[in-house]
């Protein structure tokens, strides 16, 4: 029999005769590399001119197109296909983002108007989420887990003003509940405690008691206690609160204020031993605490220069239009009240100034109390007037009664 060899293998018999066929796949193949191969060439040598070409296809809600274009990012494809979107609309890929493959796929998710409907309140917004979390997130309404959210046609077209979907929230009632003798806040959609405390895989031992009964039905904003009779313990996260440091600077004028350091709260981890009897607290004690962080204390800057104007004591009784028969007068209460200190302050700090009265009143008539004495005279001459008469008949009665 004849014998065939081709690259070293032999051909007998049968398979022999599909030597044709072979011979055919090889050609074929051939001459179908040769003009890649050609090509190939062509673009080495003229590669200025050469452009990636993209399968992109458009999902575009329930529309789907399918385009080959040399656009290299989703909002040059989308001009390509003759596709417009607003602002409100979502593009995946984003808009300006290169596209890294051959074939791209873009989803278009339409903005619509959406009405949402939160017990009385009512908000409605334009938007392209497709979940009620993102949705209330774009409305800036705050889901709690245990809220219900559900999607459905709107109830009513005209009061909806033509959105074309509604969210219903169901709100979770809340349940003020001391637990051990730890506050918490919950929320459920159970109807009774019962179902609560199973929700929330609360079980009650032998000597817990509860301040409601069981099938108590649960309304909004409701009270519920459970305790354990006798000695237990608590743990409870609590706040330490910031304290603040005054800093007196004499180089800034009095009425100067800066905060320096911004103080902050702390936090403290405390372990509480509390005996409880029907629901009491009798004894609390503290068995131990560990600041978790510490507050940061605030520092404040306050100015305590006194720039007063120039002249003496006359000088100022003058300019705040005292008479001079009077000037004996005020020299003397002044002098005992304050020494004719400005800024000067009793003990208690409850009274201030010239002639001592109260801070809050004096600075209302005389913003820069401190460093104005001729406000201040002013203020006190009034007072001195309105009570007295005059300032002899203040003088009289300081001499009685060493206040005025």
């Amino acid at each position: 029999m004849k014998q065939l060899h081709i690259k070293n293998r032999v051909f007998k018999g049968r398979t022999a005769r599909f030597l044709p066929v072979v011979l055919l796949a090889v050609i074929i193949a051939i001459t179908s590399v040769a003009p890649s191969v050609m090509a190939k060439n062509n673009a080495n040598n003229d590669t200025s001119n050469a452009k990636q070409q993209y399968v992109i296809t458009i999902y575009d809600d329930n529309t789907e197109k399918t385009i080959i274009s040399t656009a290299d990012n989703a909002t040059d494809a989308l001009k390509s296909a003759e596709i417009s979107v607003s602002k409100h609309d979502s593009v995946e890929p984003a808009l300006d983002k290169k596209f890294q493959d051959a074939i791209v796929i873009i989803n278009i998710h339409r903005a619509r108007p959406v009405m949402i409907v939160d017990n009385q309140r009512q908000a409605r917004v334009i938007t392209s989420a497709q979940n009620t979390t993102d949705i209330a997130n774009v409305a800036n309404i705050n889901l709690h887990p245990e809220d219900i959210a559900s999607l459905s046609l709107p109830d009513d077209l005209l009061l909806s003003g033509g959105a074309g979907l509604q969210m219903n929230i169901t709100r979770a009632k809340v349940v003020n509940l001391k637990l051990y003798g730890q506050d918490l806040v919950v929320r459920t959609q159970k109807n009774t405690v019962a179902e609560l405390l199973k929700e929330k895989k609360i079980e009650l031992g032998p000597d817990d008691g509860m301040s409601l009964a069981p099938e108590t039905e649960i309304v909004d904003e409701m009270q519920l206690q459970i305790w354990r009779n006798g000695i237990q313990t608590v743990t409870a996260t609590e706040e330490i609160s910031f304290t603040t440091k005054t800093v007196q600077d004499a180089t800034r004028n009095v009425g100067y204020h800066e905060i320096q350091t911004t103080g902050q709260n702390g936090e403290k981890t405390v372990i509480y031993q509390i005996e409880m009897r029907n629901g009491e607290e009798i004894n609390r004690a503290i068995i131990s605490e560990v600041v978790n962080q510490p507050a940061i204390e605030q520092v404040e800057i306050v100015g305590t220069k006194v720039n007063l104007p120039p002249g003496n004591h006359e000088d100022w009784m003058r300019m705040a239009g005292i008479s001079p028969s009077d000037y004996g007068y005020v020299n003397y209460i002044f002098n005992r009240e304050s020494g004719w200190r400005t800024s000067a302050r009793n003990p208690s700090g409850k009274y201030v100034g010239l002639g001592q009265t109260n801070p809050a009143t004096l600075a209302a008539a005389c913003p820069n109390w401190q460093s104005d004495p001729i406000c201040q005279i002013k203020f006190f001459d009034g007072y001195a007037k309105r009570r007295y008469g005059s300032w002899a008949g203040a003088y009289n009665f300081w001499q009685r009664n060493h206040w005025w």
